[in-house]
């Protein structure tokens, strides 16, 4: 429909590249922007596919690098890096898959497992990026969890409370405001072991059961 009515698409995939296999012909996308810190890369750098026959425009002018749509000098270091880091991460893509999938059911299987109350993942049976777990927790806050527990790091989930600005897929598939501050956000990287989540897991079972 887009490319029946010339409408270039552009998706932001810097949660998938590096974590799951992206097909820029299968999604269709004439743009598709990611993040080289998001996949082990260094920060500050990042890429572009533009589709062919896609035409863009530069917004800083000055030395023609990069296909003339940057000023100045090139991140020559942030480009070799991120390119390492794609290479790496091809290399072990699938490998790296359930890996991290077989320790977040685990780590989810052992909260159910000790906690009375109910526990919510936001997006359980959809297809999603492995190693990011959204937890809607039993009558407790991510805040107050968060607080207890400094050793974990992990986010409270972030959401705009201007309702007419919300989309239609938060909507249906986040939290809601009312369910926000019992959300957290939990990232499982490569790295990541099993005695880490095993640990994470216990101590977040230890401070719900004192902060109720």
């Amino acid at each position: 429909l887009c490319r029946d009515t010339e409408i270039i698409v552009h998706t932001d995939a810097s949660q998938s590249v590096g974590k799951v296999e992206v097909d820029v012909e299968g999604l269709g996308v004439d743009l598709l922007s990611f993040s080289g810190h998001k996949m082990y890369g260094p920060k500050g750098v990042g890429g572009l596919y533009t589709r062919m026959g896609v035409d863009l425009e530069p917004i800083l002018f000055g030395e023609s690098t990069e296909a003339g749509l940057r000023a100045g000098t090139s991140n020559v270091a942030g480009i070799v890096g991120i390119g390492q880091a794609a290479k790496l991460a091809q290399h072990g893509l699938e490998s790296s898959i359930d890996r991290v999938s077989e320790l977040r059911d685990r780590f989810v299987r052992q909260l159910r497992e000790n906690l009375a109350g109910e526990l919510i993942v936001h997006g359980e049976f959809a297809e999603r990026v492995p190693g990011i777990i959204s937890i809607r927790l039993p009558k407790v806050t991510a805040e107050d969890l968060q607080q207890w527990i400094p050793e974990i790091c992990f986010g409270p989930a972030q959401r705009r409370s201007d309702a007419a600005a919300l989309s239609s897929v938060s909507d249906n598939f986040g939290p809601t405001d009312h369910q926000s501050p019992y959300t957290l956000r939990i990232a499982i990287g490569w790295s990541t072991s099993q005695d880490e989540l095993d640990q994470a897991a216990q101590l977040i079972v230890t401070a719900i059961e004192s902060l109720q």
